[in-house]
């Protein structure tokens, strides 16, 4: 494998975590009912997914160089809103909480999309062979 698409071990959990949060986030929002028990374990799981792929996409940051940063709009994103969102929710300012995690998992699906744009970047191989 070409060394610049290898996957070492943040990537690795960069990418389960990103494919967990993409994946649970599908599952809020068109398939669990709002405010049950059951969305609120799915939704701290996906919070803890959700961090962990902002911070290892920092190492993939330092990696990459500062140029990468207009690709990781999403890890700023995800610092702000995160935080905003579990405290509405656990003070129950429902709108903010909806208006933050409806934004939130909106920018990973256009992180993701730009990454799989991305000549070189490893989804983009992936996705479309090639380097």
């Amino acid at each position: 494998m070409d060394e610049n698409i290898a996957v070492g071990s943040a990537m690795a959990f960069h990418i389960f975590a990103g494919v967990g949060a993409l994946t649970l986030g599908v599952v809020q929002v068109f398939f669990m009912p709002r405010g049950t028990k059951e969305h609120k374990k799915i939704g701290w799981i996906w919070a803890v997914l959700m961090l962990i792929l902002a911070m290892t996409s920092l190492y993939d940051l330092i990696g990459d160089g500062w140029l990468s940063l207009p690709a990781h709009v999403f890890t700023v994103a995800t610092f702000v809103l995160l935080p905003v969102a579990v405290w509405s929710a656990r003070n129950k300012k429902i709108a903010l909480h909806k208006y933050s995690m409806i934004l939130l998992f909106s920018i990973s699906i256009l992180a993701f999309a730009a990454l799989i744009a991305a000549p070189g970047r490893l989804f983009n191989v992936w996705f479309f062979g090639g380097g």
